[in-house]
């Protein structure tokens, strides 16, 4: 059997508890970079949406990140988000 992660954006209210308990259970530190969800907030429009990257094999939004804030981790093959990069155009949503 699979397993797949689902998250509800309308019961978000941005706490971003989710990515603490998600790298606590996975990877047993609270360390929300290494969370699989991922709250974006959107300041313009005060609202946060949390995310689950899908790891797809050829991911689009790394092709559109204007800035290469998207890659591929060498040693693990997971795809990441170089927050010191991103300049928030969510063209990758």
């Amino acid at each position: 059997m699979e397993k797949i992660l689902m998250v509800n954006p309308q019961l978000c209210t941005g706490c971003r508890i989710c990515e603490l308990v998600c790298s606590l259970s996975h990877e047993e530190e609270c360390n929300p970079l290494k969370s699989r969800i991922r709250v974006f907030k959107i300041k313009e429009e005060g609202i946060d949406i949390p995310g689950v990257c899908q790891q797809c094999e050829t991911p689009l939004c790394a092709d559109v990140c204007p800035v290469d804030a998207i890659s591929r981790d060498p040693d693990t093959g997971a795809l990441l988000i170089r927050e010191e990069l991103c300049i928030g155009c969510r063209a990758c949503t």
